[in-house]
């Protein structure tokens, strides 16, 4: 890590690089137990922060791109939703008010970004 974020990852980038590793774990588990493993996977994360001291994360999106034979949008989705909001105990550790957005983009076909409610 390193404080400016310029040799490293900053410790909020790497606060953010934890929340989507750990939902990726999730949901990666979550569609294998479906019996539609997943072939690729990657998170990119997106972070607003405060413009004031601390500048705290207001707020996050995390933008999904998976590919895999037979994984429908539809259960997809359904594993980011329950990964972010009961199985990822990264987001379960930050405040609740931060809300945090994802969208899905399925083997190629991209999404609309949504609430994790």
């Amino acid at each position: 890590m390193d404080g400016s974020g310029e040799t490293g990852p900053s410790p909020v980038d790497t606060l953010i690089n934890a929340l989507a590793g750990c939902a990726a774990v999730d949901v990666v588990e979550i569609l294998a137990k479906r019996r539609t493993p997943v072939e690729t996977l990657v998170i990119e994360a997106h972070a607003q922060r405060a413009d004031a001291v601390p500048a705290r994360v207001t707020s996050v999106r995390l933008d999904y791109h998976i590919a895999g034979a037979g994984i429908d949008r539809e259960n997809a989705e359904r594993a980011i939703e329950l990964a972010i909001t009961k199985y990822c105990s990264v987001r379960n550790s930050l405040n609740p008010d931060i809300p945090v957005e994802f969208s899905l983009t399925l083997n190629g076909e991209a999404g609309a970004v949504r609430l994790a409610a």
